[in-house]
């Protein structure tokens, strides 16, 4: 009893005293200078908009455990995600509250935490989460996993609609221009969120979020896999194909051979990383052929983009085993790209019906796949 009672007071400490003070600190720091709070956004960004949710979705041990403490941290935390948030140069100040909410409402720090999101988005003024509703929760119910920021972070598909997105959203646009690296890794999540899941959070929402990360697709190197997830995602959905300025396909390849050309500019640093590639072997096998269209365009502008590209890539078994299986695919517009695909990469001549054999090695990823949940893979 005496261990606990001491375990008990450290942490009491921590979150009556450090936790609070360590905020403040932040705060500070971020009101002393907009160039400075710009620079701490992909710093203490993900940290404080993790502590925010967390805060708020507690669960009833944790309460009795802190009892009056945890609303102050939560309040806290707020305070400081809406401090971070008016540090985005390219929006005004004003947006800062509406910008915190939209942030909160796209993360998760876990697979059950969308009713703890719509609590904090549509906490009152003193920072004190309401009652989520009913119809809110249903909006919220289907959820996109992506691993950016930090281990398990979760983008939710945002409810519909969604004012305090749409007011971000549209803010971005009229800026007209590229945003800071800090402003745009700050802000993506809430980008990401917009083309998650089936419903249309505000109107024209897709074309504009798919402007935005075409247009930011040279500096995008850093968040290449969460930009093409999010693509991805949204054309298992039938509301991407009514986008078509830019369309989703010229969005997604636009980010990979951006990142071909980069590559080349490196002059021998491997700039494409294995979890870049992540999100074309993933949906490259996933029923929609929507979607395995676009990972097989997505990875022929990769490989013409660099003459150093294709070798890197025909060393890769996956990526062999999944452009060989889609080179058979039933629908003839992903065979066609696929084989396109396969020849740039190979070699062969495209005027030839046949293909270079693969290697012995393109089989073994396809073992993996037999114990799919989708009996249709």
């Amino acid at each position: 009893v005496r261990e606990q009672d001491k375990e008990r007071q450290i942490l009491h400490r921590l979150v009556e005293n450090l936790y609070p003070y360590s905020l403040k600190a932040m705060r500070v720091l971020i009101a002393s200078d907009i160039e400075i709070g710009n620079g701490c956004l992909s710093i203490l960004g993900p940290i404080v908009m993790r502590a925010t949710i967390v805060s708020s979705s507690s669960t009833t041990a944790e309460k009795a455990l802190f009892q009056q403490p945890l609303p102050q941290i939560h309040k806290c935390n707020r305070l400081t995600l809406e401090a971070l948030a008016a540090c985005v140069y390219e929006i005004e100040e004003s947006l800062a509250r509406a910008l915190c909410q939209a942030l909160i409402l796209s993360c998760s720090p876990s697979n059950n935490a969308s009713k703890a999101a719509i609590a904090i988005a549509n906490a009152d003024n003193d920072g004190s989460p309401s009652v989520p509703s009913h119809t809110s929760t249903i909006k919220t119910t289907q959820q996109l996993q992506l691993q950016q920021f930090s281990s398990g972070w979760s983008i939710i598909a945002l409810p519909c609609p969604c004012l305090s997105a749409s007011q971000v959203v549209t803010e971005l646009e009229d800026f007209g221009d590229v945003l800071s690296s800090d402003s745009y890794g700050f802000c993506l999540p809430l980008l990401c969120a917009t083309l998650t899941g089936p419903r249309t959070p505000f109107m024209g929402c897709a074309e504009v979020v798919l402007t935005l990360l075409e247009r930011h697709a040279a500096t995008s190197v850093p968040w290449c896999k969460d930009m093409a997830s999010a693509i991805l995602e949204f054309l298992k959905h039938d509301r991407s194909q009514s986008v078509t300025s830019p369309t989703v396909l010229e969005t997604l390849v636009a980010c990979y051979s951006t990142l071909g050309e980069q590559q080349e500019q490196q002059e021998g640093k491997r700039m494409i990383s294995t979890a870049m590639l992540a999100p074309l072997m993933d949906y490259s096998i996933h029923p929609g052929r929507h979607c395995r269209l676009g990972c097989m365009k997505a990875i022929t502008a990769l490989a013409m983009s660099s003459p150093s590209v294709p070798a890197m890539l025909k060393r890769n078994p996956l990526v062999e085993n999944r452009i060989w299986v889609n080179c058979f695919a039933p629908e003839e517009n992903v065979r066609t790209e696929a084989r396109k695909a396969w020849r740039t990469i190979m070699g062969g001549d495209e005027e030839d019906d046949s293909l270079a054999p693969p290697s012995v090695l393109y089989a073994i990823p396809l073992l993996p796949l037999l114990s799919h949940e989708d009996l249709t893979i």
